[in-house]
């Protein structure tokens, strides 16, 4: 759980949105997110970061802009393959709003505050997870005859008989099964509550239906 208020949380911006549930592959090599990794190994509530959007600029040499939304990070696991090189493997947890960037020496540090999703009917909820599973299936069967069109491997179909039960989780586990992109990503973390997440991952399915229905015309 996070505290109202935490201070200092080290925070790893990255080129890609985390959403609550995902697997965090890392490459650590900067001395600063060096220095991150070590002060997290050790600090006593357990391996946690802060991972956040970059609006702006690149994950190496600093000087970015980032967004004020992001999620908790506990790090499973790290394995060393040199002296200044390490892979994580990591979880992404709760999502968070940025309360105060503080200094970036030695690495990146905000104070942040929970971001609990607003109260919302969870039988709406799964009432729109179950439109979205059946529009993610139809999304598959248009991919795949894109696929047999440009003579590709089709897709991995979809399976949808282990999502999870808790309405806050629904969706994103949802969104995790399509290949939308960052700018909605960013805006599923963005939703106050699951039925406006559904939204957003709605229209993205929308979307990408009618590209795939693009690419099958002939021309």
């Amino acid at each position: 759980m996070i505290p109202a208020r935490t201070a200092a949380l080290p925070i790893f911006p990255l080129v890609s949105t985390a959403l609550p549930g995902d697997r965090l592959p890392l490459q650590v090599f900067e001395a600063r997110f060096r220095d991150l990794l070590h002060d997290c190994m050790k600090a006593p509530d357990g391996p946690w970061f802060g991972a956040v959007l970059i609006a702006r600029g690149s994950e190496v040499g600093g000087g970015d802009e980032r967004t004020d939304v992001g999620v908790r990070a506990h790090i499973d696991r790290q394995l060393a393959v040199g002296p200044r090189l390490f892979h994580l493997r990591c979880t992404a947890g709760a999502r968070f709003r940025v309360r105060d960037w503080l200094d970036d020496d030695p690495y990146p540090r905000a104070e942040i505050e929970p971001w609990p999703d607003s109260p919302v009917d969870a039988a709406a909820v799964r009432r729109a997870a179950a439109e979205l599973t059946g529009e993610i299936t139809a999304l598959h069967g248009l991919l795949a005859r894109v696929a047999e069109r440009q003579a590709r491997p089709a897709p991995p179909r979809p399976r949808f008989d282990d999502l999870p039960a808790d309405p806050g989780d629904l969706i994103y586990d949802l969104a995790r099964r399509v290949g939308i992109g960052a700018a909605d990503r960013f805006k599923l973390l963005c939703a106050p509550d699951p039925l406006t997440r559904a939204q957003v991952l709605a229209e993205a399915v929308d979307t990408a239906q009618d590209v795939a229905r693009f690419h099958l015309l002939d021309h």
